[in-house]
């Protein structure tokens, strides 16, 4: 490849900084999918929470807000720091496993609220040997 033609793919607006950011609105649609999903099922049925960070959180306050603040700073974060790296690969193949981790984990949710109907479906569906617990959020 010409050094022209590296100059004009790594240019803004190249076809790689396009990609992420499509890619980071994936991303951030997706996450705000997942918070707006996870706070259905806290305030309803009850949920299984993976994330130890999360899980904290929720016991200690009891509060939607500060689980909001928790996930948007995170996703912020995540995002500010692909879109400064959106012109190099590194950039691009961390927009990629974000958005991969996201779809997988939305694909985790329909099969969730495929089997669950009840608080006692929800311990069996996330039961675990790890000492997992059932969480509700006023």
């Amino acid at each position: 490849m010409s050094s022209s033609a590296v100059r004009e793919r790594c240019k803004p607006g190249g076809g790689r900084s396009r990609r992420v950011m499509a890619l980071l609105g994936a991303v951030v649609l997706l996450s705000l999918g997942d918070l707006l999903v996870t706070l259905a099922y806290l305030k309803s049925v009850g949920l299984m929470e993976a994330n130890p960070i999360a899980v904290y959180l929720i016991e200690s306050t009891q509060s939607a807000w500060v689980l909001a603040c928790f996930k948007g700073l995170t996703v912020g974060f995540c995002a500010t720091v692909l879109f400064c790296l959106r012109r190099h690969r590194e950039g691009e193949i961390g927009a990629w496993c974000a958005a991969a981790i996201l779809v997988f984990t939305a694909l985790q949710w329909h099969q969730y609220a495929q089997s669950v109907d009840g608080p006692e479906a929800v311990r069996l569906a996330g039961a675990s040997d790890l000492g997992e617990h059932l969480l509700w959020l006023p």
